[in-house]
């Protein structure tokens, strides 16, 4: 038995070597599901990118669903394309093939307009390297308008 307030893990492995852990947390002692609604899914996703005669694979046909009120994680060596599938399901860039549906809304077959509301309305982003200006406070840095 695990202890109250303890986590429960499921590891996926996908082809391209990335796994997906499905976080549910303990709630007085008990394993819940909050919701089988899927949040997230990805189906047969792959993103190519060419430079110059070759063509890369920075995600091969990966295919995974996250449920409402869990944590999810992507682990993966360096280069197995963890930034490209959050990019992907942030519409910050488009899949090569596949489908990516959030909230029951292709977001994959998206035009740039509804990308720009899908990003503005529905997701956030904080980047590894968010290139704040060091001579600046928090508080001034919060107060700039871009």
């Amino acid at each position: 038995m695990f202890p109250s307030g303890g986590f429960k893990l499921s590891v996926e492995k996908s082809t391209s070597g990335l796994y997906a852990k499905d976080i549910r947390r303990a709630w007085n002692g008990l394993w819940t599901e909050v919701c089988v609604m899927a949040v997230i899914q990805a189906e047969h996703l792959a993103r190519e990118y060419v430079m110059g005669t070759n063509v890369i694979r920075a995600v091969d046909d990966i295919s995974f669903t996250i449920q409402e009120g869990t944590y999810t994680m992507i682990l993966g060596a360096s280069g197995a394309g963890k930034s490209t599938v959050l990019n992907l399901l942030g519409g910050m860039d488009s899949p090569t093939s596949g489908r990516v549906t959030v909230n029951g809304r292709e977001i994959s077959g998206f035009n740039k307009r509804q990308l720009t509301e899908y990003r503005r309305e529905s997701i956030c982003f904080v980047f590894q390297f968010y290139n704040l200006m060091p001579t600046l406070t928090v508080l001034e840095l919060a107060l700039i308008q871009i």
